[in-house]
């Protein structure tokens, strides 16, 4: 039925279709991953603003209790 050249092909071609699913299952991983990190810089970012608007606030009372007491 298959000679030996045949045989080899197929088994080759067989590897190689483990391997290409192996770097699809990888990539799928690693995109997973890379999704995860994306949302966790977002509520990292989001608290750094946060404390940010807290900040600014803080000093614009500041500056308004400033210039009351100098006007006032």
């Amino acid at each position: 039925m298959y000679n030996s050249k045949q045989f080899e092909m197929v088994k080759n071609m067989r590897e190689n279709k483990k391997i290409s699913n192996a770097v699809q299952a990888s990539i799928g991983v690693l995109a997973v991953v890379l999704a995860a990190l994306i949302v966790w810089m977002m509520v990292l970012v989001s608290g750094i603003q946060g404390t940010a608007r807290a900040a600014k606030r803080n000093a614009l009372s500041k500056w308004r209790l400033r210039v009351k007491r100098r006007t006032g």
